[in-house]
């Protein structure tokens, strides 16, 4: 990848990078075909921040089992999905959101 189109770049990991030490990421200059990629591709993913594409891995799962505030937070969204999709199904109730 050293072809001048990708310069690697050097992050402290965040909050998806998990562990310690480097996380590395890649500017991509621009051409027609990566200007288009958007997403995953593979284990890729092509993001766009200030005008840059940025090329990164996907996030992996750490293998810990989840908190107890994890769970909850979980619990709350798969209720407020239920909701959602109750309201999307009755056209009374659709019309007022």
């Amino acid at each position: 990848m050293s072809e001048g189109w990708v310069k690697e770049v050097r992050t402290k990991k965040g909050r998806y990078g998990g562990g310690s030490g480097l996380n590395y990421m890649a500017k991509i200059k621009t051409n027609p075909v990566l200007e288009q990629i958007r997403g995953k591709v593979g284990d890729l993913v092509f993001k766009r921040y200030n005008q840059e594409i940025i090329m990164t891995r996907s996030p992996r799962q750490s293998g810990k089992a989840p908190t107890a505030s994890q769970l909850a937070v979980r619990e709350n969204f798969r209720l407020a999905t239920v909701y959602g999709k109750s309201v999307m199904a009755d056209p009374k109730t659709q019309s007022l959101y």
